[in-house]
């Protein structure tokens, strides 16, 4: 079975140019191995309806130093692989899109480290068994 968190873990790392900014490696849990910059992703998702399905996504991109221009092409590049596609999970078939809600750089426990957030909104039709 093909779960959100497959396709997402498989988007990210099958692409050579977003792998490229993250020395750190991609993670679908908390983690505070590896190098920077790093990415962790969070994605739930929640029944509508019958019909529909709807969730949401955060990402979390952390970074060394205070060098933002390595985080907004990391932030370029996660929106060109998410935005305007449709993603299929076998509970939703070909119908996953994902919406960017927003994004900012928050201030983080340690001065050294820069923290990116980005959030989506999920929408999903569900397959109706045969």
């Amino acid at each position: 079975m093909i779960s959100i968190d497959q396709i997402l873990y498989e988007t990210f790392t099958n692409d050579s140019a977003l792998m490229a900014l993250l020395p750190g490696s991609v993670h679908s849990t908390w983690s505070t191995e590896g190098e920077y910059p790093r990415l962790i992703f969070d994605a739930s998702m929640t029944s509508l309806n019958n019909e529909i399905q709807g969730g949401s996504l955060t990402i979390d991109v952390f970074g060394k130093g205070n060098n933002k221009v390595i985080l907004e092409a990391i932030r370029t590049r996660v929106e060109y692989l998410l935005e305007s596609q449709f993603f299929a999970t076998d509970e939703t078939g070909p119908t996953l899109r994902f919406w960017k809600r927003n994004h900012d750089t928050v201030p983080d426990d340690s001065p050294q480290i820069i923290h990116l957030i980005i959030q989506y909104d999920i929408r999903a039709a569900r397959i109706r068994p045969s």
